[in-house]
């Protein structure tokens, strides 16, 4: 069998093409914020989220409180557009 690929990553198999999984732009979007904000974060605190020096209790607490802030910031957004309007 011969494969070979076009332009567009999908796969070509003795002449007939076989398109690759549709792409959701969305989804890449965020998986590359995240890898970039892992990077971020290895660089600031020179390590990852495997650390193991973290309790259980600790990572609650340290997600509780983003997402606290997730919510201020919402709230803030929310104000804004609601003068817009």
């Amino acid at each position: 069998m011969k494969y070979t690929t076009n332009t567009t990553n999908d796969i070509i198999v003795n002449g007939h093409e076989i398109l690759g999984p549709p792409k959701d732009f969305v989804v890449e979007a965020v998986r590359d914020d995240l890898l970039r904000r892992s990077q971020v974060g290895i660089k600031k605190y020179n390590t990852t989220l495997d650390r193991t020096d973290i309790s259980l209790k600790g990572w609650v607490t340290h997600a509780l409180e983003e997402a606290l802030d997730l919510s201020l910031y919402l709230k803030r957004i929310q104000i804004e557009l609601n003068e817009r309007t």
